[in-house]
């Protein structure tokens, strides 16, 4: 209900009369005890006394004061303070929306919100909206510039890599090759030893 609430209010140019916006949770969840005790009193109605959980009607959203019943009311605040504090305009303006300093967010030196009429999106002209932007362009542009330099490391690292891998295999070639020549006449047994034990 709360995000309801919200809904309502950023659909409408003036903020609403508080008596025709939707309750706010705590609110409705009294008003449902509210009910299940009105339910449980209409399935007793022919019993002689209320159901037994009825009798203290403090629990189901009510208050006690002396011989005055009232209903409770929640003192929950009715949004975040956050959101009370919140300046949001109502401009409407397709082509030109927010782009004026007739918009109170633009005279506030403020982007918009999605508490204001086109909720922020690409509608809006905001320059503050637009400024946000190209500082968001810069902090992908400087990720793009990472992620490249990383992938040149890699390849840096993979070229290193198989020249070793190239440069070992040659010289252990290069010394079978030395051992075939010294013993040509031998046993696979006998190469093998030599090969074994060459110092590299």
């Amino acid at each position: 209900m709360n995000d309801a609430r919200g809904h309502f209010y950023r659909g409408h140019k003036k903020p609403p009369p508080l008596k025709k916006c939707p309750p706010i949770d705590a609110n409705l969840q009294l008003h449902v005890l509210r009910a299940h005790l009105q339910m449980l009193l209409c399935k007793a109605a022919a019993q002689r006394d209320p159901p037994e959980e009825a009798r203290n009607i403090a629990n189901f959203g009510w208050n006690i004061e002396g011989s005055a019943i009232t209903t409770a009311v929640s003192t929950a605040p009715v949004a975040p303070q956050a959101v009370l504090d919140a300046v949001s305009c109502s401009c409407t303006a397709e082509c030109k929306a927010c782009s004026g300093t007739r918009c109170s967010c633009n005279s506030a030196g403020l982007s918009c919100t999605d508490y204001c009429k086109w909720e922020g999106r690409n509608i809006c002209c905001s320059p503050f909206i637009s400024k946000q932007l190209d500082i968001e362009d810069d902090e992908g542009e400087r990720s793009d510039m990472m992620n490249k330099f990383t992938l040149h490391f890699f390849v840096i690292y993979i070229y290193i890599y198989i020249y070793i891998y190239i440069y070992i295999y040659i010289y252990i070639y290069l010394h079978i090759e030395k051992a075939c020549q010294i013993n040509s006449n031998s046993h696979m047994f006998d190469f093998l030893n030599i090969y074994m034990h060459l110092e590299f």
